[in-house]
């Protein structure tokens, strides 16, 4: 794994994505990032590298702003997310904030590439982020929300359509088999979904 913390040229367009996040989340101002940013560490790591291991510690936050990985709970099919097409966070946040053992594994799929937020140095910076540090992690935990309503739905067809409703840019450039891992069903049933949806097969006549 890489570390690259001096915040090179070809690293400024990845700190304004999070900057511009950070700041309407939070609410923060020029001098509020100053402060934040030493806290935060730019990586790059090659597929294959475990982020986070089941029954580990999770140590930081990670806004994800390339690449693909492979996100597993011990009790639950392993699925992907592509953070191609939407930068994102990968934490697991119960172990974060409780200092608790995960349940959880981090594996990347392909290269990947992320700013590594380390909880310790940002409080030690005393800075506002840590006051509302929580708006950020309860907002991940959303997602996982999201994917677990998903999951409730029993029926193929609406779990994709909702997907579809709820993220639409993910649908348009993702794979579809990545899709399918994160929604939990076949490859080759989201095929038969998608194109019985886009009226492919039909009798023109």
């Amino acid at each position: 794994m890489e570390d690259l913390t001096d915040w090179k040229a070809e690293h400024r367009g990845y700190e304004k994505i999070l900057r511009d996040l950070v700041y309407n989340k939070l609410c923060l101002d020029d001098n509020d990032w100053e402060q934040l940013k030493p806290g935060f560490a730019f990586k790059r790591a090659r597929a294959s590298t475990l982020l986070l291991q089941n029954n580990g510690y999770e140590l930081c936050a990670r806004f994800i702003v390339k690449g693909i990985v492979k996100i597993t709970h011990h009790t639950d099919t392993p699925y992907v997310f592509d953070f191609r097409e939407e930068n994102d966070y990968l934490c697991d946040v119960g172990s974060l904030m409780n200092r608790t053992r995960s349940c959880f594994s981090f594996e990347t799929v392909t290269s990947c590439e992320w700013i590594e937020a380390d909880t310790g140095s940002l409080k030690d910076s005393n800075n506002r982020i840590m006051q509302r540090f929580p708006v950020l992690m309860q907002e991940y935990l959303n997602k996982g929300y999201e994917r677990a309503s998903f999951l409730r739905i029993p029926n193929a067809e609406k779990r994709y359509a909702e997907f579809c409703r709820l993220r639409p840019q993910v649908v348009k450039y993702a794979k579809q088999g990545d899709i399918a891992s994160y929604i939990h069903i076949a490859t080759q049933s989201l095929s038969r979904i998608r194109n019985k949806m886009s009226g492919v097969g039909k009798d023109k006549g």
